[in-house]
């Protein structure tokens, strides 16, 4: 079969007229003589209705506007900068410029399109033409509509939150403050920036001792301190958390929250507890009050009957001892540690061994707590025999520390809920019992513990009745269920763990996965197009994992190897039913296939001929392959091969039938009696049969005359 030749001209239309950008070409007279399929499609209007015309200048506009190819057609850029103020000159294509605009009469409503003009020369440098490219971007123009909706919306929450916030960078400058913090200090917000904030709040020229922005810098941690805050006149939680750009620490995000009136309650709870701390002198348990010192803890001021029981003293001998008196050794070398927390944190539990008066050793859980009485340092312990409890109290205590650890830091959402349910039995509102901070970070909430969603998020109800379905059904039956959800009030997607840990209440633990949804949309959206042309290209493509294994075949490949998807799954190059040939009829091992050597080498093959037996038509297809190995990232020996396969039969078989006829004329002049000679337009003889040879080796001897 004899290939067609494609001119150069032939193939620029074809190209253009197969891009998927929409684009079309005027002459210097302002007619179309290019309107492409892309632009047909995007229009609506056919490239029989336009070319030879100039109708291009009222399809996109119908105002009195030139088009900016119509201004590049005459040479007119002084025009193009006028009517396009602000447009961009392509620094690599001479006279070539991009603009974007709000089309009004492309679409039902408009679109925003970026296009591109660009002069098409002649070989001699000759203006002969303008292309011009259009391209719908809409998407983009309402993402940086949202993005600054957003930014917007970040500004006002920002300046709406009540706690003190600033960003301050690695310097301690800071960046910015919402206006709660201006307010603080009586100042704007943009006089604050640029200033030290250890000036500004603690009037001093570094930061205090427990500052913990400077920890930050040290560690890039979160780091947590409540202090007395002089220009704030009262006591702050302070929080700090990393900013983190690019992979650089670039400074912190710093909050402070009043807990003036907090202290005041823990303040008047302490006094409270010392008015009452005789209660426990008729305790079951071992209660001691001793004086401490700041070098450590002095003898006992008070001791409840059960400890003079446990312990077999009198109190008169009791109150000569000190707490040291009473501890096994092991335990007393720990307790300077011990103190020192107990003065720093106020209490401190531990797990500790008492000597009786008769050097019993008996295990206890204690308590203390420091407190003022009457001026004094006073620890007030109380102990429990532990003998039969302590290792599943411990065990019971690590856990309890370990999941508080995690409660609190966890990065995904956690709440503890109780469902309420109407006279029906259906769940219609549930009660927020305890939630960590990721919860509130990832809501925005504030104070939610003891408040119904209904009353926390107006309107819920209609927005996620997902959420009241799963939480309800989670909660009846005790079986845990996850869910992805697209979270409307705030515009995420979720993914939600929920579990009952008992009757009416239930857990849910919330993951934001947003980025993983945009990542998997936009990977489904390549898979797409990537499938598209997988399914619908001329050449066969095959793919084989590192083993030689098929693994996907295009249709293309499926109808040139004559099988299936389903009946090439698994199979490898090695195969016997493949009966592969070389050109020769030679066989081709399939430890020599393209693909397998691809694989063994980590090389491309090229433009390998063979021949494959197709069991659906019965014969051979002739293909020429071309194997390209796959790596995986760090990878030095392929994950996979994939071989283009270009179905050439019939270019074989019209090669065949070459060669058979002009055996078949070498017979028939072999064998024919008068000499025959065939020769040239250059009068060259380039044929002839066994009697024209003979005929001249006759002259040659002179036995005919020439």
């Amino acid at each position: 079969m004899e290939k067609k030749s494609i001119g150069w001209d032939d193939f620029t239309s074809a190209f253009i007229d197969s891009s998927p950008i929409p684009q079309f070409i005027i002459n210097l007279d302002h007619e179309i003589i290019s309107w492409n399929r892309a632009l047909e499609k995007y229009t609506g209007i056919k490239s029989s209705e336009v070319l030879g015309t100039d109708k291009h200048q009222t399809v996109l506009y119908h105002a009195d506007k030139p088009l900016m190819a119509d201004l590049l057609a005459d040479g007119d850029e002084d025009g193009v900068n006028k009517w396009y103020p602000g447009c961009e000159k392509s620094e690599y294509v001479e006279n070539a410029f991009a603009f974007e605009e709000f089309f009004p009469n492309v679409g039902e409503k408009g679109t925003w399109l970026a296009f591109t003009a660009a002069e098409i020369k002649d070989n001699e440098g000759n203006v002969i033409g303008v292309l011009e490219t259009l391209e719908d971007i809409n998407q983009r123009k309402k993402a940086e509509l949202n993005l600054k909706k957003a930014e917007k919306l970040w500004e006002v929450t920002f300046d709406a939150l009540p706690d003190l916030i600033s960003l301050i960078d690695s310097n301690h400058n800071i960046m910015k403050v919402n206006l709660a913090m201006a307010q603080a200090l009586d100042m704007k917000p943009e006089e604050l920036v640029g200033k030290k904030c250890f000036e500004l709040v603690h009037n001093t020229d570094e930061p205090p001792s427990y500052c913990p922005h400077e920890k930050l810098l040290q560690d890039c941690q979160q780091h947590y301190k409540d202090a007395f805050v002089d220009n704030f006149h009262g006591e702050y939680e302070i929080s700090v958390s990393p900013i983190i750009v690019g992979g650089q620490l670039i400074g912190s995000v710093h909050g402070a929250h009043d807990i003036t009136q907090r202290k005041k309650m823990e303040l008047a709870l302490k006094e409270s507890e010392e008015k009452f701390r005789e209660v426990f002198n008729n305790a079951n348990d071992m209660v001691t009050l001793n004086i401490m010192h700041p070098e450590g803890p002095g003898k006992f001021i008070e001791v409840n009957q059960a400890a003079l029981d446990t312990m077999g003293y009198t109190r008169e001998e009791f109150l000569e001892l000190s707490p040291l008196d009473i501890l096994s050794s092991e335990d007393g070398k720990n307790m300077p540690e011990n103190f020192n927390k107990l003065h720093v944190d106020g209490y401190v539990n531990l797990e500790m061994t008492n000597i009786t008066r008769d050097g019993e050793r008996i295990p206890v859980d204690v308590a203390m707590h420091i407190f003022q009485l009457q001026g004094q340092d006073v620890t007030i312990s109380v102990a429990r025999d532990v003998t039969e409890r302590r290792k599943t109290e411990k065990a019971l205590r690590e856990s309890e520390k370990k999941y508080r650890t995690l409660f609190e830091n966890m990065m995904e959402g956690f709440a503890y809920c109780k469902m309420l349910f109407d006279d029906d039995g259906q769940p219609n509102d549930w009660i927020y019992i305890d939630v960590n901070q990721a919860f509130y970070q990832l809501t925005g909430l504030e104070d939610i513990e003891g408040k119904k969603v209904t009353e926390a998020i107006p309107g819920i109800i209609e927005a996620q009745p997902e959420l009241f379905e799963v939480y309800g059904r989670v909660t009846l039956t005790g079986v845990p269920e996850t869910i992805e959800t697209y979270f409307r009030p705030l515009e995420i997607w979720l993914n939600i763990s929920v579990f009952s840990p008992k009757p009416e209440h239930f857990v849910a633990v919330f993951e934001n996965i947003t980025e993983r949804k945009k990542a998997e949309l936009a990977l489904k959206k390549s898979e797409e197009k990537f499938r598209n042309l997988f399914e619908t290209m001329a050449q066969g493509v095959v793919y084989q994992n590192k083993d030689g294994y098929i693994t996907s075949a295009n249709p293309a490949a499926q109808e040139i190897l004559g099988l299936t998807m389903d009946q090439m799954q698994g199979r490898t190059s090695t195969d016997p039913r493949w009966r592969a040939i070389h050109e020769d009829g030679s066989d081709f091992p399939g430890d020599t296939h393209p693909a397998m050597i691809s694989l063994k080498t980590g090389e491309k093959i090229k433009n390998v001929v063979m021949g494959v037996f197709n069991p659906s038509n019965d014969s051979y297809r002739w293909i020429n392959i071309n194997s390209t190995p796959e790596f995986k990232s760090g990878d030095k020996e392929p994950s996979s091969v994939y071989a283009t396969l270009e179905d050439i039969t019939a270019a074989k078989i019209a090669e065949k039938t070459l060669r058979e006829r002009n055996a078949q004329m070498e017979a028939i002049l072999s064998n024919m009696s008068d000499a025959i000679l065939i020769m040239d337009k250059d009068g060259k003889f380039f044929m002839s049969n066994d009697a024209a040879v003979d005929f001249h080796q006759l002259q040659d001897q002179g036995r005919i005359p020439g």
